[in-house]
């Protein structure tokens, strides 16, 4: 069985012809904080979905999957992974594949759940996709917690080959 719900939004003309896929699979929080953070993806979610397309792959528990749908499907199309062509092992990448595949527009972003785009950021990587295939942004953290120090001096050390 399929599991998907779609908002029925019309298309407006200063939305970004692009599709925001994201990913989540949100079953190991704790309740209190699995509810607040439904809530703030939800908000954000709104005001995503005026700036372009949205659709969130949920690999979330069937009771989880069901609480994100009545929170998020009003702004943003939600779909469970699918097999097809996006089998494999590590559920983040069948739900990015599955986003991918599903994508109603040729430029795609693929966010993680923890990313926030606001309008200039998503339509400059938006516009940098009309002359590439590939637009790999970088974390930018405006506070320093742990997680943001031990990023940026990986990155720091990381050799300059290209990758």
């Amino acid at each position: 069985m399929s599991r998907t719900t779609s908002p029925t939004a019309p298309t407006r003309p200063d939305r970004l012809d692009a599709e925001v896929v994201i990913p989540v699979r949100w079953d190991r929080l704790p309740a209190a904080e699995h509810a607040a953070e439904v809530e703030a993806m939800a908000g954000y979610l709104r005001g995503l979905s005026g700036l372009a397309d949205v659709t969130v792959v949920d690999g979330s528990c069937p009771d989880r999957f069901a609480e994100h749908a009545r929170a998020w499907a009003p702004s943003a199309r939600h779909v469970a992974p699918t097999g097809g062509t996006a089998v494999g092992v590590n559920g983040k990448v069948v739900g990015a594949m599955t986003g991918v595949l599903l994508a109603r527009h040729e430029r795609v972003v693929l966010a993680d759940d923890d990313v926030r785009y606001d309008r200039d950021t998503l339509t400059q990587v938006v516009r940098l996709l009309d002359d590439a295939d590939l637009v790999r942004p970088q974390n930018v953290f405006s506070q320093w917690p742990w997680h943001a120090r031990w990023d940026g001096a990986r990155q720091a050390r990381r050799p300059r080959s290209g990758r």
